[in-house]
């Protein structure tokens, strides 16, 4: 009897090492999946910011291209903005010299010119410059101030027109073409749609 009691105690043992054995089977493998699915949490977690952090630096990377690509468009529409304007005034410029070789127009613009000089600057001893081609129309000015005047050279005045100083008064008109064409700078800049928004 002994024996059956030693065998029954050993089965005993063995049993309960047996479900100690399926008990810790069980609890590893709960522990292994939790822990797996914490690590699994804790990757995508960094997974995810990592891919946050990737997609803001290429934003950033793209939003830096396409404003230096807008820089360099902007830049490339005002130099040819620039351009055009240049042939177009170089244009006019040249016109404007051919005007004051037609007699007609050109004495007609000076009469004008003066005549409302005289309303202004209603005054003797004023001085107007010409180009050293126009002193011929000394006359033609003289007549239309009707005040004392004089007449001289500039060799600064290019095109045509006239500049007119009076000390007395202070007063001092650029009536040049060159003057009358860089006025209309801004003008052409604002109405020939050559605008860079």
């Amino acid at each position: 009897m002994p024996e059956e009691k030693n065998s029954k105690f050993l089965n005993a043992i063995e049993r309960y090492s047996k479900e100690q054995q399926k008990a810790l089977k069980v609890k590893y493998r709960d522990l292994k999946r939790k822990e797996l699915q914490k690590a699994e949490a804790e990757v995508l977690r960094d997974a995810y910011y990592y891919i946050q952090r990737k997609m803001v630096a290429m934003h950033k990377e793209i939003d830096s291209k396409v404003s230096k690509a807008e820089i360099e468009s902007k830049k490339k529409l005002l130099e040819k903005r620039e351009e055009i304007k240049k042939i177009v005034f170089n244009m006019a410029f040249e016109l404007l010299i051919e005007t004051t070789k037609d007699d007609t127009k050109y004495t007609s613009f000076l009469k004008k010119s003066v005549s409302s000089i005289s309303e202004v600057l209603d005054c003797s001893g004023t001085v107007f410059y010409l180009k050293p081609e126009d002193i011929k129309f000394t006359d033609l000015i003289k007549g239309e101030y009707k005040k004392t005047c004089t007449v001289k050279e500039s060799k600064e005045i290019k095109i045509g027109g006239f500049i007119c100083v009076n000390t007395k008064a202070g007063i001092s008109i650029n009536e040049t073409l060159e003057e009358k064409l860089k006025s209309q700078e801004l003008w052409f800049m604002m109405n020939s749609g050559l605008k860079i928004v």
